[in-house]
């Protein structure tokens, strides 16, 4: 029920800033329900709802039932944590992460508006950033054995690619960046 929430809300409650301050000055006063003049059609839906939508397909099958989520929250429940682990803390922090996610790709279709991401880009991107939001999400307050332990065990159900495997250097130890307009795994710990 909460994955399917978040996802209707990534592919309809838009989380780009500059659309949302349009929002606010084109609607009524706040005492005033506002009703859509029409109904939701394909030419109505602006590029970041689009680009939102297309993201949600690309996070759909991790989270389906025994998803690479699921799975990965039902271990990490199961490890040591510094403080209380509870699924809707950490569900909470991984959908706030994953909407960051989001609101990166707005803002560098933004400032590159004559050459946005290209969706295969945007896959890439999204499907590692969720790798990074699952890890610091739900052991981001254990030890940092324990997000080794969870990297492992997301590193042999996934087939996203990841880091080469190093027993030094855990996945976490890694993000998500951009350079030459790719996106692809950096070591930030050297």
């Amino acid at each position: 029920m909460l994955f399917y929430n978040f996802l209707t809300r990534l592919s309809n409650i838009s989380l780009d800033d500059s659309e949302e301050s349009d929002f606010i000055h084109r609607t009524a006063p706040a005492t005033t329900p506002v009703v859509p003049d029409e109904p939701e059609s394909p030419e109505n839906v602006t590029p970041a709802l689009k680009l939102q939508r297309e993201i949600a397909f690309i996070y759909q099958p991790y989270f389906n039932p025994d998803g690479l989520v699921e799975k990965s929250l039902e271990f990490a429940s199961n490890l040591e944590h510094i403080m209380d682990f509870t699924q809707m803390r950490a569900l909470s922090s991984l959908f706030s992460m994953l909407n960051e996610s989001v609101r990166q790709v707005h803002s560098y279709n933004a400032s590159h508006t004559d050459f946005p991401l290209e969706p295969d880009v945007v896959d890439r991107y999204i499907s590692k950033s969720l790798i990074n939001a699952i890890l610091w999400s739900f052991t981001g307050d254990a030890k940092l054995k324990m997000r080794y332990e969870l990297g492992e065990y997301i590193r042999g159900i996934t087939t996203i690619p990841l880091p080469p495997a190093s027993a030094n250097i855990p996945i976490v130890d890694y993000e998500v960046c951009s350079y030459c307009n790719e996106y692809c795994w950096k070591g930030h710990l050297a």
